[in-house]
């Protein structure tokens, strides 16, 4: 099969930003990085911190990987 006909998905759940389970966000910039996904969609980018508007983690991961991001919510 030629791979150009190939298109790696990912799905990845933050929980809170990250937040809820503790995880550095590098750390969750690495797995996100060897999975080799061509499209990675993010769940739950947007953190605990209490000012407004929160922050958006998924774009965060984005600049640390050197990706193009869209925001779902357009924000």
């Amino acid at each position: 099969e030629d791979a150009r006909d190939e298109l790696r998905v990912m799905t990845f759940n933050l929980w809170e930003g990250g937040d809820a389970g503790g995880q550095p966000l590098d750390r969750s910039a690495e797995v996100i990085r060897v999975a080799n996904a061509d499209v990675v969609g993010v769940q739950e980018s947007r953190g605990r911190a209490e000012q407004e508007p929160l922050p958006d983690n998924a774009a965060r991961i984005a600049k640390m990987l050197g990706w193009h991001y869209v925001d779902q919510d357009g924000e």
